[in-house]
């Protein structure tokens, strides 16, 4: 099984009421998950309002290269008697039409996640090419007056006439937004791959790692926005790199340029200097709605081309960005932070965390007090409900809440790899005697690493290698076989060579 068919039930009309005065919006949920309820008076509407509009561009945001359709150039050259023939063109503009149309028939982004809890109302977002994460949390009593109020998770359908409704709200309006099961319902179908899924329990698994954390001023990711609108990268590297030195103000360097910001928010509290480079710098522009309501900003970098997380302190709200290695680096094809390996727990403690989270929201501190267990054995037992989709993480407040992601549970088998072809290296590397290193070289540009896999299911041998480029990301791969330790590598992308067979990577 490598997707879902899920069914939503959702409004058959946007129900939107009132005058120069008030406005009210009902919020399209899903009646296929009824329970959750609540009516809330916004204290600050323009703040909501920016931060809905937020998620909306993290949902629809699409950073991945798109292949060109050369179909009408094709044509042109055919009218010129150029050689080319009128078959291959529609050949080639057939093939466009039945490989993108299919993927995106089949790779639908999974519908904005809500929660309503007594603390807080969350909703969480995932874009379209799988590299940004989003979760806004609307603070009970500070962002809203509630009444009404039921617990429980369901789905929301952010439709475009939903966007120009939450785009309409203005600050002299009193604005109440509503939760309720809807009476009359459309039904809409949507077929979700399971690497959606485990896109959301690894990105919570990152979460949870030790990260280089400082703060910087609404004024400065401002004004890194307004550098890369104005100027255009024509080659690498495109990154945006961090220095942090001790008892200093953080400095962010915009590359190629080399153009140095110094950060105007607290100086870095670390116990060492470091520099973090990151990339896919340009889906931080979906921050920009909420910089002008933004208090500051939380940086949370794992390390070099690893994932990093962008809190934003909006007073009574707060949106809290994750961002994967790079654009085409998507959460569910991050292998490094796999959640089955070292979050699997005894159902006795998952049934306590379970208890305790459905009372509301708690640290990995407060769990432990609650079951008293050590702290690292509740931190594996919380991996194992994220990646279980039982739960959530919320990165600013340090709290896991409770958040089914689905109605119904899905197989924990199913969602341990991203696909049909990580789960067969996942089962090469199981058999020692399969993967064999052939060659450890340590040069100054990086370590190569060459190997044998022999494949005794398929009857053929494969020749992976690992070796540094000058350009580009630097990435961590791990060629890991069972027995030995693993071997790291701090080169560039991987190239694998391939000698008459495809390379099968760890």
């Amino acid at each position: 099984m490598t997707a879902l068919d899920l069914v939503h039930h959702y409004p058959d009309h946007l129900e939107v009421a009132g005058d120069d005065g008030s406005m009210s919006l009902q919020l399209p949920v899903d009646a296929q998950r009824p329970g959750p309820r609540l009516s809330a008076r916004l204290h600050r509407p323009a703040v909501v309002r920016d931060s809905l509009l937020a998620l909306g561009d993290v949902l629809g945001s699409d950073l991945r290269r798109k292949a060109s359709d050369r179909s009408d150039y094709l044509a042109y050259l055919a009218s010129k008697g150029k050689g080319t023939s009128k078959a291959v063109w529609d050949a080639q503009r057939e093939y466009l039409r039945l490989k993108y149309s299919e993927a995106a028939r089949e790779e639908e982004p999974l519908d904005p996640v809500l929660t309503v809890a007594a603390d807080a109302m969350r909703i969480e977002v995932l874009s379209r090419d799988e590299s940004t994460y989003a979760l806004l949390t609307l603070r009970a009593d500070h962002a809203y007056a509630a009444s009404d109020l039921v617990p429980g998770t369901t789905h929301l359908d952010l439709q475009p006439e939903l966007m120009r409704a939450i785009a309409s709200i203005r600050t002299y309006r009193r604005t109440a937004l509503g939760v309720q099961t809807p009476q009359t319902t459309r039904t809409r179908e949507r077929r979700v791959p399971l690497r959606w899924l485990r896109a959301f329990g690894q990105m919570q698994a990152a979460a949870l790692l030790p990260a280089y954390r400082f703060e910087i001023a609404p004024i400065d990711l401002y004004n890194v926005l307004f550098t890369l609108r104005m100027r255009k990268a024509k080659k690498p590297p495109r990154g945006l790199r961090y220095e942090l030195l001790p008892g200093e103000p953080p400095r962010i360097v915009i590359e190629p340029w080399d153009l140095v910001l110094t950060a105007t928010g607290a100086p870095y509290t670390g116990k060492k200097p470091v520099v973090v480079r990151t990339w896919g710098r340009n889906r931080l522009a979906t921050l920009a709605r909420v910089l002008p309501h933004a208090r500051r900003i939380e940086v949370h970098l794992l390390g070099a081309g690893l994932p990093a997380f962008y809190v934003v302190d909006l007073g009574d709200a707060q949106l809290t960005v994750a961002l994967s290695g790079w654009t085409d680096s998507g959460w569910a094809g991050i292998s490094t932070f796999d959640l089955l390996s070292s979050g699997s727990s005894a159902d006795a403690l998952s049934a306590k965390l379970q208890q305790r989270l459905a009372t509301g929201p708690a640290s990995l501190d407060a769990l432990a007090a609650a079951t008293g267990r050590s702290r690292e054995e509740v931190r594996l037992a919380a991996l194992a409900e994220l990646g279980q989709l039982r739960a959530g993480y919320d990165l600013g407040a340090g709290v896991l809440f409770a958040r089914p992601l689905l109605a119904s549970a899905v197989p924990a088998e199913s969602l341990r790899f991203r696909d049909a072809r990580e789960a067969e290296a996942h089962r090469l590397l199981a058999d020692a005697k399969q993967v064999r290193l052939i060659k450890v070289h340590d040069a100054p540009e990086g370590r190569t690493i060459e190997g044998q896999v022999e494949d005794r299911k398929a009857s053929r041998t494969f020749y992976p290698g690992v070796h540094p480029r000058p350009r580009g990301p630097h990435l961590r791969r791990v060629l890991h076989v069972p027995g030995l330790p693993p071997l790291r590598h701090q080169g560039g992308p991987v190239r694998a060579h391939d000698r008459g067979a495809r390379p099968v990577l760890a």
